[in-house]
């Protein structure tokens, strides 16, 4: 699993995920690109929008098959 916490997050959750917007606080079911539009790996999407979110701040998780990304 890979945790990120910062401010506007929205725009990246949608970039990793080919465009798709998360639903707040729902997991979404999707793949996952590198910067390139390459796939990654599929897997399960979290957004938890601050202030709302343990940190205050944006929250994604990434839940992938596990292995290594690079």
């Amino acid at each position: 699993m890979i945790r990120v916490s910062g401010k506007d997050l929205l725009p990246f959750a949608q970039a990793i995920s080919g465009g798709k917007t998360p639903k707040p606080r729902y997991a979404t079911y999707t793949d996952f690109f590198d910067a390139h539009g390459q796939a990654l790996d599929n897997g399960l999407l979290l957004f938890f929008p601050g202030p709302n979110s343990f940190t205050g701040e944006d929250v994604i998780e990434l839940q992938g098959h596990g292995g290594r990304w690079c």
